[in-house]
C-alpha cells in the first residue's frame, strides 16, 4: 500500500474491509487536489494529528482488502480448523457436563449419607438418654436397698 510520500505501509483489515491503522479503522476521504479531484482514499485517523503524524494512505480504487485475497483453499483450511476447534470445545463441554453430574451425584449421596448418620446418632442419643434415666433409677434402688440392709443390721 502506498502512502502520500511514496513509502509503503502495512495496515490490517477489519470486517467491513477498511484498512486498520493504529488499531482503528481508517477514515474515508475525498481528494480535493487538481491531480486527483474527487478521488476517494483511506487514511489513518491520525493523518493530520500533530503528535502522531501517521502517513498511512491508500486510494480506494487501488486498495484490495486482505479478506478478498484469501484463496478458496485457504478459506477451506480455516473452515476445517474452525470446525476442529468447535469439535474440541464440544468435547470439553461434554466432559465438564459429565464431571458436574458426577459431583452432583456425589453431593446427593453425601447428603443422603449425612441424613442417615444424623438419624442414627439421634437414635443412639435417645438410647443413651433412656439408659442414663434407668441407671439413675437403679442407683436409687441400690441406695434404698443398702439403707434397708444397714437399718436391719442395727436392729
Amino acid at each position: 500500500m502506498s502512502t502520500k510520500d511514496g513509502s509503503s505501509s502495512s495496515a490490517n483489515t477489519n470486517r467491513d474491509s477498511r484498512p486498520i491503522c493504529h488499531d482503528c479503522p481508517c477514515i474515508l476521504q475525498v481528494s480535493g487536489t487538481d491531480k486527483n479531484p474527487g478521488r476517494k482514499f483511506y487514511c489513518c485517523r491520525y493523518w493530520k494529528d500533530s503528535k502522531v503524524k501517521c502517513k498511512f494512505f491508500v486510494w480506494v480504487d487501488e486498495y484490495e482488502p486482505k479478506i478478498w485475497k484469501e484463496s478458496e483453499d485457504e478459506l477451506k483450511t480455516k473452515l476445517i480448523e474452525m470446525e476442529e476447534c468447535c469439535r474440541i470445545a464440544r468435547m470439553k463441554a461434554e466432559r465438564r457436563k459429565k464431571a458436574k453430574n458426577l459431583l452432583l451425584e456425589e453431593l446427593i449421596s453425601t447428603k443422603e449419607e449425612h441424613a442417615r448418620t444424623t438419624s442414627e446418632l439421634r437414635k443412639i442419643s435417645n438410647v443413651v438418654d433412656v439408659l442414663e434415666s434407668r441407671m439413675k433409677n437403679v442407683m436409687i434402688i441400690a441406695l434404698v436397698v443398702m439403707l434397708c440392709v444397714v437399718l436391719q443390721w442395727f436392729q
